[in-house]
């Protein structure tokens, strides 16, 4: 991840296929939920909705997601 961020740092554009979902705070700073076809993209806190992986997977996996102040501090 550091060389990562040292690429974006440098202006590169890095395009990641990631699938932990606690991670995207932590690492990204946009994010595009696909599931046959995009269903939203953008900043990452206006992305990773329940909306959202509940239309990219199911109701039952929208548990995934946590407290955003949580993951701020």
């Amino acid at each position: 991840m550091a060389i990562l961020k040292q690429w974006r740092d440098a202006g590169k554009t890095i395009i990641i296929v990631h699938h932990d979902l606690n991670k995207v705070f932590q690492y990204f700073d946009d994010l595009v939920v696909m599931n046959h076809g995009i269903i939203d993209y953008g900043p990452v806190a206006e992305v990773y909705t329940a909306a959202n992986i509940t239309r990219a997977f199911s109701p039952d996996l929208s548990a995934v997601l946590f407290d955003r102040q949580e993951v701020a501090q």
